[in-house]
């Protein structure tokens, strides 16, 4: 994909000097002031080199870079200037708004070596981010599948609001972003601290002791920590430490007063499936679960909670069947944990199989026999694609 210039001036002939000089070797595009130049970005862009004039009407260089900035912030911003302005200018450069400056009048050749460096500083920039995604997505692969052997009932849970995640979203004609899955992923991670059976009480909705409670109540803040310390993990980190906040502004984390619209919306969401799995594997029934929902007050995001319902409005298509290990499927959910020869379990209910569990489970046949058949819920097509 060719690299791409934007140039922006409130002055056609400055714009149409700019196409003469650069015409050859480069892509070039114009903008006849800040408002084309953001209409440019949402339409032709993205750009490696933004080139913009200082003074102009309305919004100035350094504002609209700033809004470059937000947009794209890997694009190398250039603010060209008159001298009266390069105190301001300097500034901007200082505060990281601007790439460069340049000093009217700029010589060609000036103009030129200054957006060849921004060519350059955009490149490494893009490497950069491909080389630390392409890390950061390995190793939460990785921690992912050392929480799922580690921590078989905390990755259930994931598992299965997972599932409710991906029913809220359709309603609200939005896609499952990488945000919101990682988040929902590893929304238990903070659980590795705690002992497997207070888990099961917990999300077989059993009671729990004071103390217990208190400390399944840490798990999210324990979480935000872990994943705090991880590079480009921050907004993560936010989401699963406030994924037990209501929405009325009470719950964990209580030194933070966020309420409403002031806590991201992916914790919000986490918030009411999180609640209505709670529910559900306790023994509820889904319509009931959702009614009690709607009964506790201030406690969720009113949107939200009709999305979850929205979701569950179309009857689900599926049918239940008894299988042996070798008539496993991915797709398929459990409707009951796996269990080895003694009982325990190694994989929880409620998880949906895919090739990668069903991998695993197989090895685990492998070093001790399994209780079979296994009952799982088998969606039918419809339904499986939807889920899927």
């Amino acid at each position: 994909m060719p690299e791409k210039i934007l140039f922006v001036d409130d002055s056609r002939n400055v714009l149409d000097a700019y196409k003469r000089q650069f015409r050859k070797g480069y892509e070039i595009d114009t903008a006849l002031g800040p408002e084309w130049g953001i209409e440019k970005l949402s339409s032709d862009g993205p750009f490696a080199v933004v080139v913009s004039d200082f003074r102009m009407p309305n919004v100035d260089g350094i504002e609209f870079l700033k809004m470059v900035k937000a947009q794209m912030p890997e694009t190398s911003r250039i603010l060209i200037t008159g001298y009266a302005d390069v105190e301001t200018a300097m500034k901007a450069v200082n505060d990281g708004e601007v790439f460069r400056f340049l000093s009217k009048p700029c010589p060609h050749e000036l103009l030129l070596e200054t957006i060849q460096a921004g060519l350059e500083h955009h490149r490494l920039l893009r490497t950069e981010r491909d080389i630390l995604e392409r890390t950061l997505n390995g190793c939460l692969k990785s921690l992912i599948e050392v929480f799922s052997l580690s921590n078989p009932e905390a990755f259930g849970r994931t598992s299965r609001i997972q599932r409710y995640m991906k029913g809220m979203t359709r309603p609200m004609g939005v896609e499952c972003t990488w945000l919101l899955e990682t988040a929902t992923l590893l929304s238990q991670i903070g659980t590795v601290t705690m002992p497997q059976e207070v888990l099961q009480k917990k999300y077989r909705g059993e009671p729990l002791t004071a103390q217990e409670d208190e400390l399944f109540a840490r798990h999210p803040q324990i979480g935000g920590d872990l994943l705090a310390a991880i590079p480009r993990m921050e907004e993560v980190a936010k989401i699963v430490r406030f994924q037990e906040k209501r929405f009325d502004g009470s719950g964990p984390p209580f030194e933070l007063s966020n309420q409403g619209r002031e806590i991201p919306v992916e914790a919000r969401m986490l918030k009411v499936v999180l609640d209505f799995d709670t529910l559900e594997t306790g023994g509820t029934d889904q319509g009931t679960a959702l009614q009690e929902l709607c009964k506790r007050e201030g406690w969720y995001d009113p949107i939200l909670l009709d999305a979850l319902k929205q979701s569950f409005a179309k009857e689900r298509k599926y049918t239940i069947m008894e299988l042996s290990l070798d008539g496993l499927r991915a797709g398929m959910i459990l409707a009951e944990g796996v269990r080895d020869e003694v009982g325990k379990v190694i994989i929880s209910k409620g998880q949906q199989l895919t090739d990668g569990l069903l991998m695993h489970l197989m090895y685990l046949a492998h070093q001790r026999p399994i209780q079979e058949p296994i009952k799982v819920i088998v969606p039918l097509a419809e339904d499986a694609l939807a889920t899927s």
